[in-house]
């Protein structure tokens, strides 16, 4: 029984050496690769610059997205002659590429505008304006499409000045108008950060669920606190789009009705956020 007992001992010591001569052999195992991360720029202006910070921090552990910032503060879409932003994204997706683009517009766009240098401006809110921004924000869409970039186009929030807040409220319109017919996604930010009844509020919950303010003393533009919020809220929607490699059509519809804007057009005044946007 001794004499069987030591056969098999030694058996299994030879084929435990032999496991271990081969392992050797084989060499030590190699890591799995990290997955390369995938990219995602931002275009626009400092709301959209507030929303790339957002977003750098939201995924500044993983590291599963690359933020390419390429915002523009104190310009719009609508002044071709101060920036062209057509032109630029343009340009951009020439020499380079994303899996996704993040666009925001809005805070400068209220402006009157010319169509060329030296042609007579163009009232904010007038058919004629509506016309010449609809033909570049379309412009900016087709570039993405022809690019096979999915577009992600935040709208404007709500706002604490009422003139600035309605004006908001017709550009959102122009945005839910043109934006899903180009195939790519709305995302309205309305009611991001609001009170109960879906109105301005400067303080609210953080992601850590303590209260925190929210806006920057212009009425207009976030904290980083605020701007975390939203980047959640977007990379919901990323994750939906890279997920599924199609539009959820604004799966989460609209989040509250906006204000009716007033019918009497004209040229609005500068406001604060021209101020804050062009500092």
């Amino acid at each position: 029984m001794l004499r069987s007992l030591a056969t098999h001992l030694t058996a299994a010591l030879v084929v435990s050496l032999l496991i271990l001569a081969g392992r050797a052999q084989a060499g030590p195992e190699e890591p799995s690769a990290a997955p390369t991360p995938r990219s995602i720029v931002v275009f626009g202006d400092s709301q959209a610059q507030g929303v790339a910070a957002g977003l750098r921090r939201l995924y500044a552990r993983d590291r599963l997205y690359h933020i390419i910032d390429k915002t523009v503060p104190g310009t719009a879409l609508s002044q071709k002659l101060q920036f062209d932003w057509v032109g630029t994204i343009e340009q951009w997706l020439g020499e380079d590429h994303a899996d996704i683009a993040i666009v925001m517009f809005g805070g400068n766009d209220r402006l009157a505008a010319r169509p060329e240098a030296g042609a007579k401006a163009i009232a904010y809110r007038t058919e004629a304006w509506k016309q010449l921004y609809t033909a570049r924000l379309n412009g900016v869409l087709g570039l993405f499409a022809a690019a096979k970039v999915p577009v992600v186009w935040l709208g404007q929030p709500v706002a604490r000045e009422a003139g600035y807040t309605t004006d908001m409220a017709w550009l959102n319109g122009l945005f839910e108008e043109t934006v899903p017919a180009s195939g790519a996604d709305f995302l309205p930010l309305w009611t991001v950060i609001a009170d109960e009844t879906g109105n301005y509020a400067a303080y609210g919950k953080g992601l850590d669920g303590e209260t925190k303010r929210m806006r920057l003393d212009d009425g207009i533009h976030f904290t980083p606190a605020g701007y975390d919020i939203i980047a959640v809220k977007v990379k919901d929607r990323i994750d939906a789009l890279l997920t599924i490699g199609t539009s959820p059509a604004n799966a989460d519809g609209p989040q509250t009705a906006l204000p009716p804007a007033p019918p009497a057009p004209g040229i609005p005044s500068r406001s604060i956020a021209d101020s804050a946007a062009h500092s």
